[in-house]
């Protein structure tokens, strides 16, 4: 079925037994089951790419002077979980991207 996605063959064996015998209306409720899970797969790529555009620290950033401390920001970005820094301090106290990513992906 769907490789690397939301539910394994096994799984879907199970909701087809569970969904009944009679032929056709199996063949309607899996049609409407893949519709589904096709969709719900996109939302999850859409959430894991707005994640990944957003995952960065501002640490040290500070009110758009940065910080006085001698502060290594990538150290401090990867010890919180971050994949990275955002490098300007401006884009970091006054960027809304993860707002906007999050409802992007959840507004479809």
């Amino acid at each position: 079925m769907m490789q690397g996605g939301i539910i394994d063959e096994h799984d879907f064996a199970q909701l087809r037994q569970i969904l009944g015998t009679g032929q056709k209306h199996l063949l309607d409720a899996e049609h409407i089951f893949q519709a589904t899970a096709q969709a719900l797969e996109r939302d999850t790529d859409r959430l894991q790419a707005g994640f990944a555009c957003t995952n960065r620290g501002p640490l040290g950033a500070a009110a758009l002077t940065t910080t006085g401390f001698a502060i290594d920001r990538e150290l401090t970005a990867r010890l919180l979980g971050f994949d990275s820094v955002v490098v300007n301090s401006y884009d970091a106290i006054g960027g809304v991207d993860y707002a906007l990513e999050s409802l992007n992906a959840l507004s479809i």
